[in-house]
């Protein structure tokens, strides 16, 4: 009775020690334009950091204006993969990140990436491809990373504004738009996956949202990112831990 009680103090004490280490938690952020850093991803950051359902959590940002999904994934890693997240040379912006995180005595998690394109790929043949290159990169990633489990993900679903071009092309922008975003509703319905809509957001030009909405659907995502991959808070496991093992030093007493 004595070694159980023993064995169940070690085991909490274990729990409590692994879960004051706090290490960094690593987030991505980014996409084309409308993953603007000093609003939608900085506005992610500081929700995540707000929250006492993490710990220490960072949110590296970055941004290509314009470009489609093929500029990162096709059936390889393409230069915004690269660029962003791994390459040979040790480069990428994540590698380098994890490089200068990971020093003695400082551990880190990779916990998500949140991603706001697509508006390039609103045709019929890049939304068909769109869903093999979106997988790919993130399995890409998975296997950069030398993680087990899929990469959880939150996605901003696009919209757009078709008004503001010329007539003759409204219908084909609107079609494109309705064809991209079916595609991206069924990534952020996936098992890793969730998702928050552009839809009805306030638009300064025919893609691109204000600051406001940028802001508000940042909040949104890392909002939705809490509530779907974060059941259950850090802190309750801490003071569980903590009140266990003042438990057992009172037993021992």
């Amino acid at each position: 009775m004595i070694l159980r009680k023993l064995a169940f103090c070690l085991l909490v004490s274990l729990v409590a020690t692994a879960a004051s280490a706090q290490p960094v938690e690593v987030f991505f952020a980014g996409g084309q334009s409308n993953a603007k850093p000093e609003w939608w991803a900085t506005s992610i950051e500081q929700t995540l950091q707000n929250s006492s359902e993490l710990n220490n959590p960072i949110v590296l940002k970055q941004k290509h204006n314009g470009d489609p999904i093929r500029l990162w994934y096709t059936d390889t890693p393409q230069v915004n993969y690269q660029s962003d997240f791994f390459n040979g040379s040790g480069t990428g912006l994540l590698q380098q990140s994890l490089q200068a995180i990971g020093t003695p005595g400082v551990d880190y998690v990779f916990k998500g990436l949140f991603w706001f394109q697509g508006e390039s790929d609103a045709n019929p043949e890049a939304a068909a491809a769109y869903e093999s290159r979106f997988t790919g990169m993130l399995e890409q990633l998975r296997i950069d990373l030398g993680q087990e489990e899929p990469i959880n993900f939150t996605m901003a679903i696009i919209d757009g504004e078709p008004d503001y071009y010329p007539e003759a092309i409204r219908e084909g922008i609107r079609q494109g738009i309705e064809d991209i975003r079916p595609v991206q509703f069924a990534l952020g319905s996936s098992a890793n996956g969730s998702f928050v809509d552009s839809r009805g957001l306030t638009r300064v030009d025919a893609w691109h949202l204000d600051e406001a909405s940028s802001n508000l659907i940042g909040q949104q995502m890392a909002d939705v990112y809490i509530e779907t991959f974060v059941p259950e808070p850090t802190s309750i496991v801490l003071l569980t831990a903590i009140g266990g093992v003042i438990s057992c030093r009172r037993r021992k007493r």
